[in-house]
């Protein structure tokens, strides 16, 4: 798995392979305003790229018992949830980091992904309250040039460490 931290100037903070370009509107309300809380801001973000191949979905099925003929063919469809399990990895350990806690979650699943795939996921900090701890993050999980997801999280980050 490669990964990295970009602070909003873009400086890159850790060694990596993704980065994230545009503006993303969160959908929660947040006001993106220039405010800093333990050294996040918005803008920042991290990405991960992970390869998914037809053996990673086959452990997947054994642990869920998910008995979804897409998932048991030849060249399986990567099952969303695993995507799902590249954005909890990027929010606990990348940004905000350890002593996150994830409160809410909305995905869009735009296209289905073949195994094997390379996927690249990138969180980017949209918003923060520092008055009641909580972080805003955007995601968006692509294969290739395709948009495979997306979506939005809010995260208390009260127990992060300051960077």
């Amino acid at each position: 798995v490669h990964q990295q931290v970009v602070d909003s100037s873009g400086t890159v903070t850790a060694a990596g392979v993704a980065t994230v370009d545009g503006d993303v509107d969160d959908g929660f309300g947040s006001d993106p305003t220039g405010v800093e809380f333990k050294g996040l801001r918005v803008g920042m973000s991290a990405s991960r790229t992970r390869r998914f191949t037809p053996d990673d979905v086959a452990d997947y099925l054994r642990l869920v018992a998910d008995p979804n003929p897409l998932y048991r063919a030849a060249q399986p469809e990567l099952p969303p949830s695993l995507l799902g399990g590249i954005v909890s990895a990027l929010l606990g350990v990348d940004l905000p980091g350890y002593g996150t806690m994830w409160l809410k979650q909305h995905d869009r699943f735009h296209s289905p992904v073949s195994t094997p795939a390379e996927i690249v996921t990138t969180v980017t900090i949209t918003g923060i309250r520092p008055e009641k701890g909580l972080v805003n993050l955007a995601y968006r999980s692509m294969s290739g040039s395709r948009l495979a997801a997306s979506g939005e999280s809010l995260v208390l980050a009260t127990d992060v460490a300051p960077r």
